[in-house]
């Protein structure tokens, strides 16, 4: 399986004031669901970020939460990688 997701980025992306602009970069966020499992855990791996992912991000929370609104528990078979190139 490898299902993948692409967010374009944009200048809101580099920061305060950047926002306003709404420009179109060349930035890309990749997430993509590469193994399945079925060892009752879950886990997300980050595999590459800039800046380094420190803490729950926003990527966890979001699989996190489309988990339990379908199963109505925590994920514990997907197992998403993320490649980010925008905060």
């Amino acid at each position: 399986m490898a299902d993948e997701i692409l967010v374009p980025g944009s200048t809101a992306n580099l920061g305060g004031g950047f926002d306003t602009l709404g420009v179109a970069v060349q930035l890309y966020l990749r997430a993509r669901i590469v193994d399945v499992r079925h060892d009752g855990g879950a886990r997300l791996e980050v595999v590459s970020s800039r800046p380094a992912v420190r803490g729950t991000n926003v990527v966890e929370r979001a699989f996190a939460a489309l988990a339990r609104q379908e199963h109505g528990k925590p994920a514990t078979e997907a197992v998403p990688t993320v490649f980010a190139e925008i905060e």
